[in-house]
């Protein structure tokens, strides 16, 4: 039930903010544990086909489908008003909360990644403490890699910069934190902060209205993820599982750079392809019913001026007297 709230916060909780009516948000979160739901049968279930073809993925493909149902939702709802253009902006207003979230995050990936061996018999402590290891370490690497790309584009230390690149990082390390060596996470989590803030140019030039970096942080942090185990995979003898019924980790695979073969690889690359493409149809295919609905999906522009804590909530704000500023809005 976590994995699937952790989805549903990614879509309902960010990608969509500041734009959305709360029925439809509600309706959306509600969906997305149904999402998740199917896409966790496909990897964890004896029956899911994407486990029959033997998957590596811890949890990576939670982060996935979140993303890439994040990136549906933002596309539908086209960006906020004054987004983008002369007047547009994307610097964040309260680094000071965005740090505090960020620590909170950190803080609870140690459980998340930790929690995703599934328990402590049969040697599985031995895999919690190598996930609580590799998520340390690639969350080292992305937050170095974060700072060195900041200094060098924009000769400061970016706070943005910096937490997504951090964040990516430890999404990187969901899939696979289970069956990586500690050493390869550090560059596992080095190349996921450098490939999320290289897709940040693209998003803005696209104008791909993403308030909190989902596209960057989930969808390419989780895909970067599920691929790295194909190439960084090992399955250390000192943290086999010693059940019987099960053949490790990996199924005794190697990755790439430790003498494996492209078939684990091939393997990731489809659960990313299948999980993508369905999470991408459901929710667009969601999003347009639901907004044939009479209280429809989007706020209004002038709803969108006051904000959804007054039109949704009736809570004028720290920045509303009285609701007086209703008069100095100018919808164009």
């Amino acid at each position: 039930m976590s994995f699937a709230t952790t989805t549903s916060t990614i879509v309902s909780g960010t990608a969509m903010a500041e734009r959305i009516r709360l029925k439809p948000y509600i309706v959306i979160t509600y969906l997305m544990t149904l999402v998740h739901s199917i896409t966790a049968h496909w990897v964890w279930s004896e029956d899911g086909f994407l486990h029959q073809l033997e998957v590596v993925d811890a949890a990576g493909f939670v982060h996935l489908v979140g993303g890439v149902s994040g990136l549906a939702a933002t596309l539908y709802l086209k960006p906020r008003q004054a987004r983008f253009g002369e007047r547009g902006s994307a610097h964040m207003s309260n680094p000071t909360n965005a740090l505090l979230g960020t620590f909170m995050l950190w803080w609870g990936w140690l459980a998340f990644n930790t929690g995703s061996t599934l328990g402590v018999a049969y040697n599985r402590w031995r895999l919690a403490s190598r996930s609580a290891m590799v998520t340390l370490l690639s969350s080292i690497g992305g937050g170095c890699t974060s700072i060195i790309i900041s200094l060098v584009s924009t000769r400061k230390c970016q706070i943005d910069l910096l937490i997504d690149g951090l964040l990516a990082s430890l999404v990187s390390t969901t899939a696979g934190c289970h069956s990586l060596r500690p050493i390869d996470s550090i560059a596992v989590g080095a190349i996921g902060a450098a490939l999320a803030l290289s897709v940040y140019p693209l998003v803005e030039r696209l104008e791909i209205d993403d308030p909190v970096g989902v596209i960057p942080v989930h969808v390419i942090g989780s895909a970067w993820g599920m691929i790295c185990v194909g190439i960084f995979s090992y399955e250390d003898r000192e943290t086999a599982i010693e059940d019987p019924r099960n053949k490790g980790v990996t199924g005794n695979r190697y990755g790439l750079f430790h003498g494996g073969d492209f078939e684990l690889i091939k393997v990731q690359a489809l659960c990313v392809v299948c999980v993508s493409a369905f999470s991408l149809i459901v929710t667009f295919l969601s999003l347009i019913i639901m907004n044939q609905f009479p209280w429809g999906l989007r706020m209004t522009k002038y709803e969108e001026q006051l904000g959804a804590d007054l039109i949704e909530h009736g809570l004028a704000g720290h920045n509303i007297a009285n609701y007086s500023i209703e008069k100095k809005l100018n919808v164009k």
